[in-house]
């Protein structure tokens, strides 16, 4: 398995390590963690549309800001370019997986808040009500 074994490499021996039994339950847990992230995502989804659908019934229109549309798309973009990016870059270096993933999660919120920072006013308001918050110097907020 090459000198990226790690842990498995010194716990297991020899003929369990390069098992066909052990890769093949390595990769389908790596493939249900993948169709599960996609199943989070799809709840989302459905759940968004159920909110469409319900502010539909009460507003006779789906209350659609498309200013807050327009920055929260620009942010999702930015985000996953920046994500893929560290991906493909890291992948070509000696980091682990689980490293290489926390840095592309850290990079992929900051590009995501960098993103709204720059481009929404409201945000920024936010972000300074909450520091504001988190030193406890907010007044008349109530």
């Amino acid at each position: 398995m090459g000198d990226d074994a790690g842990v498995l490499a010194r716990v297991l021996p020899d003929r369990i390590r390069e098992s066909y039994l052990l890769k093949f339950a390595l990769a389908t847990g790596v493939v249900l963690i993948a169709v599960g992230a996609v199943g989070y995502g799809v709840m989302n989804l459905v759940v968004f549309a159920y909110v469409c659908y319900y502010a539909y019934g009460v507003f006779g229109h789906i209350p659609v800001d498309i200013l807050t549309t327009t920055h929260l798309s620009v942010g999702c973009v930015v985000a996953s370019l920046l994500t893929i990016g560290t991906v493909s870059i890291g992948a070509t270096t000696t980091l682990s997986p689980t490293v290489l993933a926390a840095l592309a999660a850290l990079i992929c919120l900051c590009g995501f808040a960098g993103v709204l920072l720059l481009m929404s006013s409201p945000t920024r308001v936010v972000a300074r009500r909450v520091v504001e918050l988190s030193r406890g110097t907010l007044r008349g907020v109530v």
